[in-house]
């Protein structure tokens, strides 16, 4: 019989009644025989307790305290045995503890447990099964999770190797009659392969199996085989995605319209897809042996330092295709190209740095470049043309609010950059009706009333004066013909306006002076004909006999009154080509400010003072 260690203790309680310890009030020999010979007589179970055994000592309080026994079965690592203990309070406020010596015997069993215990945990965590054939029960066992992994239940499971190609995927069929071929003849004595079995969901599961002949009959047939399957169906959804992934990126370097390029970390050129070759302008036909990214003399130094350093380079500039000829590469034709390259450093091994690589990304931007070039240059013609010409652009969006103007517009209106630019510039116009008819255009554009090209012309007020403009507007749509704001150029046309008023007042003058011509030289002719026909006719009478001496003295003297008046009238005929009216009634004054008025005939009186 397995002895019995007693030990009998008295109930500790606190002043609610509740168990708190037990006192040691004594123990049989068996027991100290079991727990080793130590003196407990006398002595708290509480102090006695170590730290294996404190979640026990618990147990025992809540065991004084409910009324219930408490069981186990453990090893004692301090004493190195299996033992059995039970407690329990007794009716007189006792509690008795009563323990076991089990031996070798429960230690084994134990040992099996947790063999199998283990077992059965890393098969259930690896998505593993073990299996069992024999000659004479055909599949006769299967372990536990097979069930956690194809879903199927014991009866479910096939029988027989015939059954077993029931749930074998198609596909893999002849593996599996190969397999069983060269088994049950003995020609192989272990196996391996992977193949797809059905589970319980109509979903096919890749599996791992293997196994080997374990025992042979005395016809060397096999006569136990053994196996086990692992579930590798998420290793090949990722060997599938990976080759998806690499046939992905495959297709993506062959056709890719970005040049790629592939070095090691030394620089050596490893593989380039045809668009590379293209950019570049090199043949495919050239020998890329030897050819090195690091010796490559069109980058700078500060770009190769950092490709030494493995680290990411973005970098552009010109570059001329006939260069490459210094690296034995064969050049198709001689340009020159604006180049944009992009370098990444793939770690791929960080303890085989050799097998790590740098990526190479480059696409050709001669084109956009060039245009670049060209819009900057016409950017300068327009600019420097609109300079010279003095037109100011201004632009207006009209959801926005948005007030976009040149520098020779600020010019023009003489404004700073600050804010409320509109308001500003409303307030410099010169009248009502300028301000109106601004504000009418600017309403009638935002709605879509007026043209797509229009002209306004305003006059604004400036510390030097008024300024007169005109501006020629182009109305901005939108895809859907919604207007959207209006583009406009400015010209100051105050010179303009002051030489028309020159020329309108210069042109009123010219035709009143040509009025007075006229007139004078319509009255000018009777004045001339007058005193011409009164000097012929007395002339002609001084040769008659009818008259006497001092009737001709008369005639003379009104010849000589009429030559005087003839003369003057000439004189101003004279003058008048030269001159202009204010210089002709001068000029007249002056010659018959000697002569008396009474002595001037009447009518050439009138227009000397009409002049």
């Amino acid at each position: 019989m397995m002895p019995l260690g007693v030990m009998i203790c008295d109930k500790i309680r606190n002043d609610e009644g509740v168990c708190i310890d037990f006192l040691i009030k004594s123990v049989n020999r068996e027991y100290l025989t079991i727990a080793g010979n130590v003196e407990l007589v006398g002595k708290k179970m509480g102090q006695h307790v170590q730290e294996l055994e404190t979640k026990w000592f618990m147990e025992c309080l809540a065991s004084a305290n409910s009324g219930q026994p408490v069981v186990r079965e453990n090893y004692d690592p301090w004493r190195d045995k299996w033992v059995f203990t039970t407690a329990y309070p007794t009716g007189s406020g006792e509690f008795v503890i009563i323990v076991t010596d089990l031996g070798k015997t429960a230690e084994q069993r134990y040992l099996i447990r947790k063999s199998e215990e283990r077992y059965s945990f890393a098969l259930n965590n690896s998505r593993s099964f073990v299996w069992e054939w024999n000659d004479d029960t055909q599949l006769s066992y299967f372990s536990e999770s097979i069930t956690s992994i194809l879903g199927y239940r014991r009866n479910d499971l096939p029988k027989t190797l015939q059954q077993l190609q029931n749930f074998c995927h198609p596909a893999d069929l002849p593996l599996v009659a190969e397999v069983q071929g060269l088994l049950l003849s003995s020609k192989i004595d272990e196996f391996r392969v992977q193949l797809r079995i059905k589970s319980a969901h109509n979903k096919y599961l890749w599996l791992e199996a293997q196994g080997k002949i374990a025992n042979y009959n005395e016809n060397k047939q096999p006569k136990r085989i053994i196996g086990s399957c692992i579930d590798i169906s998420s290793i090949k959804e990722n060997e599938l995605a990976l080759t998806e992934s690499e046939a992905l990126f495959r297709n993506i370097f062959v056709k890719s319209p970005i040049g790629i390029c592939l070095f090691s970390q030394n620089g050596d050129i490893l593989n380039a897809n045809d668009a590379a070759f293209h950019i570049f302008g090199v043949s495919k036909k050239s020998n890329l042996t030897g050819f090195n990214v690091f010796k490559l003399n069109f980058f700078d130094e500060e770009v190769m330092n950092r490709l030494l350093n493995f680290e990411d380079v973005d970098y552009s500039g010109w570059i001329k295709t006939e260069e490459f000829l210094n690296y034995g590469l064969r050049v198709e034709s001689s340009r020159r190209l604006y180049l944009r390259y992009r370098f990444t450093p793939l770690l791929v091994n960080i303890h085989h740095p050799e097998n790590n690589r740098i990526l190479l990304q480059v696409t050709d931007h001669t084109i956009e470049k060039e245009r670049e070039r060209d819009i900057l240059i016409s950017q300068k013609y327009h600019e420097n043309a609109m300079t010279m010409s003095k037109l100011a652009f201004w632009t207006y969006f009209f959801d926005e609010k948005e007030f976009i103007k040149s520098d020779e517009f600020v010019r023009i209106f003489e404004l700073d950059n600050t804010e409320n630019m509109v308001g500003k510039i409303l307030a410099k116009l010169h009248t009502p009706e300028d301000l109106k008819n601004v504000q009418f255009f600017i309403e009638s554009a935002r709605s879509g009333f007026v043209g797509n090209d229009s002209e306004i012309e305003l006059a604004i007020k400036t510390p030097q004066g008024l300024k007169h403009l005109i501006s020629k507007n182009t109305l901005i749509r939108e895809a859907d013909g919604k207007a959207a704001g209006v583009f406009g150029v400015i010209q100051d046309i105050t010179g303009q306006k002051q030489l028309e008023i020159e020329l309108r007042h210069a042109k009123d003058k010219a035709e009143e002076s040509d009025k007075l011509k006229t007139a004078f030289l319509a009255n000018m002719s009777h004045e001339i004909r007058t005193p011409l026909n009164s000097i012929v006719g007395f002339s002609g009478l001084l040769g008659s006999d009818l008259f006497d001496d001092e009737r001709k003295a008369e005639f003379i003297k009104r010849i000589e009154f009429n030559s005087n008046h003839l003369l003057t009238s000439l004189t101003i005929l004279s003058i008048l080509p030269k001159s202009n009216q204010d210089q002709l009634l001068f000029s007249t004054r002056m010659y018959f400010s000697g002569n008396s008025s009474k002595e001037l005939p009447i009518q050439l009186k009138l227009i000397v003072l009409r002049s």
